[in-house]
């Protein structure tokens, strides 16, 4: 099953071609590994540094 039977339901695209098929997965793999590279690095700013948590968690209040 290709990305295309997924995504675009509605374009008209030559299916019978498997060079065509191959370029269109490979086009959506790529962006979705992009995507999924941006996310991840975004996530990991968002948290906070462990050392500064242990450090804060070191003192009672």
């Amino acid at each position: 099953m290709h990305m295309i039977d997924e995504l675009a339901s509605n374009w008209d695209i030559d299916k019978s071609d498997p060079n065509l098929m191959k370029a269109i997965d490979n086009a959506f793999k790529s962006r979705f590994r992009g995507w999924k590279f941006d996310n991840e690095c975004v996530a990991a700013l968002q948290q906070e540094p462990k050392i500064l948590v242990d450090e804060y968690n070191r003192y009672e209040f």
